[in-house]
C-alpha cells in the first residue's frame, strides 16, 4: 500500500509541475508583472512540494535516524533557500543562494 502512495503523490506533483510549466510557456513575456510574480509564486511552491515527496520517498529509504536526519536537514535546507527568495531579509541575514523561479 506504502508504494502505492508513492507513486500517486510523485505522479501528482510531475503532473502538477508539468501544467504549470506549460501554461507558463503558453502565456510567453507578453503578460503584466503580477501574472508573471504569481506564477513564480505556483512555481515555487510546486518546487517546495517536489522536495517534499523528495524527503518522503528518501525518508522510507533507510531504517536509519542518522541518515532520516541528514535527509531532513537537506531538505529543510533546500526549502528555506526557496523560501529566501521571497524574503530579502532572510536571504541576506542567512545568505542563501537563491534557488527557484522568479520573475
Amino acid at each position: 500500500m506504502k508504494k502505492e502512495i508513492d507513486k500517486i503523490i510523485s505522479a501528482l506533483v510531475l503532473l502538477g509541475f508539468a501544467a504549470l510549466w506549460i501554461i507558463r510557456l503558453c502565456l510567453g513575456d507578453s503578460v503584466n508583472d503580477d501574472v508573471k510574480y504569481g506564477m513564480s509564486i505556483a512555481m515555487n511552491v510546486m518546487l517546495i512540494l517536489t522536495y517534499l515527496v523528495l524527503l518522503y520517498n528518501a525518508w522510507g529509504a533507510f531504517d536509519s535516524f542518522l541518515f532520516k536526519l541528514v535527509f531532513l536537514v537537506i531538505a529543510a535546507f533546500l526549502i528555506l533557500c526557496v523560501v529566501a527568495g521571497w524574503i530579502p531579509a532572510v536571504k541576506e541575514f542567512l545568505q542563501l543562494p537563491a534557488i527557484g523561479f522568479g520573475i
